[in-house]
Parts: C-alpha cells; structure tokens; sequence
C-alpha cells in the first residue's frame, strides 16, 4: 500500500484524506466523502467497515486501524487541505517522495472495497502517476489497483489485475485531470456484481465489469 509512487514516476502534487473500505460506498456516500471530512463521521454509518483512515496532517499513519508507515521519504506535512475541513495535506516532489506500507491483508481486501482519497496533481515529467497504488505487477496475472492521474492523455484512470483471469491489467478512463486543483476519488469494487466503479469530485466518472484479484504479497 503506497502513496506517491507509480509504475514509472512519483507523484508530483498533494494528498489528504485516504480511507479504505471493506464494503461497497454508493454514489450518496462518495458525495458526503467529497464535502466534508471523515474525522467528522462521529457516529456516521460510514464508519461501518471503514478499516483505515489516513490524515496525513503530520505523518503517513493512520488514525483508524493500526497502521504505521514503513517508509516516509521526502514528503513535506502540514500543506494547507483539500478543503477547510480536511486539516492539512501531504506534499510530494514528484523525484523522491513516497509513504509505503507493509503488506496487511485488511488493505488489500479479498472481496468488495471502497477506497476514497483527495488528489490534486502538478503534472510532472513523465507518465504513470499514481497518488495511491496497492499493486503486484505480476504479469500476466497482476493483482491489486492502482489510481492514475495521467495514462493515458491526462485522464484520471482506474487499473486493476484481474490475478489468473485472461489478460493483465484492466482499465478504466475517467474524466479529465483538472492540474493545479483538488478533486476527490473514489474507487468501489462490488465483488458480487463484479463491477467497478469510479467516482470523481461526488460524480460517478465510469463503471464496467471486472474483477479484481487482491495483492496478495506486495507493498506496492
């Protein structure tokens, strides 16, 4: 589970507010999640089977599940957030910067999962940015998922493995990346429908049927 690091880039940009999901989020839920914070869920039935929450305020931990970060490498804290009501944000270089984590199997679930994060991109040199990728590049039988901000032709893309399934990695363009401003992402994986869905700033982009195979070794 890493943030900043794509398959052949860094991030160059901010993040604030990753969460994951052990459940499906409709399309109500990722409109709450793009206007307001989750450290306000009080007692919010969101809550239910949310199994990581991650600020990025001050650190790459998190502050629901116990998760701390194995590796933080030149990532500046305390950026002003996506919003006035997501605290402060983590900056990254786009050269070096990265926030890794071991492998957990609750990061990676083996079923239906939702996970939710604000991005906002600055470009970079190159290609295949990623803000958040739990991912192991086993070709041809890839597993996991991973965001991008720019592959192909500056979309906001969804790729998943799809494990011992025909093929390798699966994608999904979205819209447009807006450069130089924030917009919140969910992905949602329903495991009985076998369909994926993607939703940017509480608009569902696009949806197609998938699968997705777990990372079941990886920490990126």
């Amino acid at each position: 589970f890493v943030l900043g690091d794509g398959a052949k880039a860094y991030w160059d940009g901010y993040i604030d507010e990753v969460a994951v999901w052990t459940s499906t989020l409709t399309a109500d839920n990722a409109a709450w999640l793009a206007k307001n914070s989750i450290s306000g869920l009080g007692g919010n039935p969101l809550l239910d089977g949310l199994v990581a929450y991650f600020p990025l305020d001050s650190d790459g931990d998190s502050t629901v599940g116990e998760y701390k970060a194995s590796t933080v490498t030149d990532v500046e804290f305390g950026t002003d957030g996506a919003t006035d009501n997501t605290g402060t944000s983590a900056t990254f270089n786009g050269a070096s910067s990265i926030i890794q984590h071991d492998w957990n199997a609750d990061l990676n679930p083996t079923d239906s999962f939702t996970l939710s994060v604000w991005a906002r991109s600055e470009g970079g040199a190159g290609a295949w940015h990623s803000p958040v990728t739990s991912r192991n590049d086993l070709n041809p039988d890839s597993q996991g998922y991973i965001i991008y901000d720019n592959e192909p032709a500056g979309k906001w893309t969804f790729w998943s493995g799809n494990g011992t399934e025909d093929g390798n990695w699966q994608t999904m363009d979205g819209p447009d990346v807006t450069i130089g401003e924030w917009e919140h992402l969910t992905i949602v994986y329903d495991s009985e429908e076998q369909m994926k869905r993607l939703y940017v700033n509480a608009e569902l982009a696009v949806e197609a049927e998938s699968i997705v195979a777990e990372n079941d070794t990886k920490p990126f």
